[in-house]
């Protein structure tokens, strides 16, 4: 059985990133998954990571697609959940009294 090496990432604790950054490599999955996009335009989002930094991260991502895939539903929930706590927050709610937002 062979052995595959990702050499551009590394692990901050058990969360995979970018070697030498501290880009967070499901960031980079979510935006080839959310967002369709191929390395280049990664790339023109990240200019300070190479194309192979990225094909590295986007190889890694499909070795492993499960796990972050649910890391990736982890962060939409944790959104979801931020969000509407705002919705409920005394400001918020003080704005609404007032007619400001609805």
């Amino acid at each position: 059985m062979s052995t595959v090496s990702y050499p551009y990432i590394e692990f901050i604790g058990e969360v995979p990133v970018i070697g030498r950054t501290r880009i967070k490599l499901r960031h980079i999955a979510a935006e080839h998954v959310h967002w369709l996009w191929e390395a280049p335009q990664i790339q023109r989002r990240h200019p300070d990571l190479s194309l192979a930094q990225i094909h590295s991260a986007l190889a890694y991502y499909y070795d492993h697609q499960h796990e972050i895939d649910k890391a990736l539903a982890r962060d939409d929930q944790l959104a979801d959940e931020l969000q509407a706590e705002c919705e409920q927050s005394p400001v918020r709610q003080k704005l609404r009294g007032l007619g400001l937002i609805s």
